[in-house]
């Protein structure tokens, strides 16, 4: 089990298991970035939208504009009587 102690004090690191996400986007973006692939997968996801692949066409409508926000409609019915109490000394 991995030391989750902070060095400082006794309080735990947080959650371990995000750091093992962010070590394989870390990896991802650095070999991206070092080697210029990112106008490669940019442009084939371009290419697949324009093949009318569905889902790269989202992948850019949400980069270009943003995920749409999804509404929530709440009703709410008062169904019992409302007693009001006054502070008496």
């Amino acid at each position: 089990m991995a030391n989750t102690k902070n060095t400082l004090g006794g309080a735990p690191k947080g959650n371990q298991n995000a750091v093992k996400g962010k070590m394989w986007s870390d990896a991802l973006r650095k070999e991206i970035i070092q080697n210029d692939h990112l106008a490669q997968l940019v442009k084939s996801l371009i290419d697949k939208a324009l093949d009318g692949d569905m889902a790269a066409l989202k992948e850019i409508g949400d980069r270009l504009e943003g995920r749409p926000v999804q509404s929530v409609e709440q009703t709410t019915q008062l169904s019992a009587d409302i007693e009001v109490y006054a502070w008496q000394e």
